[in-house]
């Protein structure tokens, strides 16, 4: 087949490749000597939206320079996060805020395990 056909033993090959090794799937145009250009940027708009979405999920709504303020203090993001969560820090519409004192001192307890 590949002398004979080799577009099609192509084909199968990548076909069996994504069925049977886990390989991604191509998407139409996007072949040898295909320029796909707009399948390419429609990928990466789709690419940045779903990083952007991931980033949002890892912040679980909070503002990400708020959460940032522990996280370079040496604390994991999602026990930052999660101390937010435990004190009942308000998501503010992700906007950012000044936090009272007295909710610095008890996330930054809670961050080091204070009971």
């Amino acid at each position: 087949m590949l002398i004979r056909n080799p577009k099609e033993f192509e084909r199968v090959a990548q076909e069996w490749a994504v069925k049977y090794a886990g390989a991604p799937k191509r998407e139409r145009g996007e072949g040898s000597g295909g320029s796909g250009t707009q399948t390419k940027k429609q990928q990466e708009r789709r690419s940045k939206a779903d990083e952007e979405a991931e980033r949002v999920a890892k912040y679980h709504g909070y503002n990400q320079s708020m959460i940032d303020n522990f996280v370079v203090m040496g604390f994991d993001l999602e026990r930052v996060v999660s101390a937010f969560e435990f004190v009942g820090i308000d998501h503010n519409d992700g906007e950012e805020y000044t936090l009272e004192e007295a909710y610095i001192g008890d996330i930054t307890a809670r961050l080091l395990g204070e009971p």
